[in-house]
């Protein structure tokens, strides 16, 4: 492959990456209207028993004002995890698996800038609440202090059940 198909692909790659997950609902007067999952999240093996028993994911809130990813300062951001896979508008009825909540404060252990802007990353283990189905869907929320909430497109991970 010649550098240029190199340099291309690597660019085709990244749009795409940076195209999954990102969605909105509702709207902030808070500094947020939208909130993207970078990526593609992958199940983890964090023990020493065989099957995934955690999930990563990127996620970064961004505004109409700055183009880069910018902190959670109020509100809670959340993860919510949903056992099966869900295209854009099922999640919001379905019943979730586990849903984790990070304040501004919690966050800011978990913030990391790049050239992308402010975005934060999660390892989370589902613990006592695992899959049953061979996907998950993940989505992240904003819940500003008053408004409705924000929330991302969703993102499946495919996985092997324990």
């Amino acid at each position: 492959m010649t550098a240029p198909t190199k340099i291309l692909a690597c660019a085709l790659a990244a749009a795409a990456l940076l195209t999954t997950g990102c969605g909105t609902t509702g709207g902030s007067s808070h500094g947020i209207d939208e909130v993207h999952l970078f990526g593609l999240p992958a199940a983890l093996n964090t023990d020493n028993v065989p099957g995934p028993d955690a999930f990563s994911v990127r996620v970064f809130a961004s505004n109409s004002e700055i183009a880069k990813g910018v902190a959670v300062r109020k509100g809670a951001l959340e993860i919510v995890l949903y056992d099966g896979g869900f295209t854009a508008g099922q999640t919001t009825d379905a019943l979730p698996l586990r849903t984790w909540s990070f304040t501004p404060q919690q966050l800011k252990g978990l913030a990391n800038e790049n050239r992308l802007g402010i975005g934060y990353e999660f390892t989370l283990p589902w613990a006592g609440t695992p899959p049953r189905r061979n996907r998950v869907t993940v989505v992240a929320r904003y819940r500003p202090p008053s408004g409705p909430p924000v929330i991302s497109g969703p993102a499946s991970i495919t996985l092997t059940v324990r």
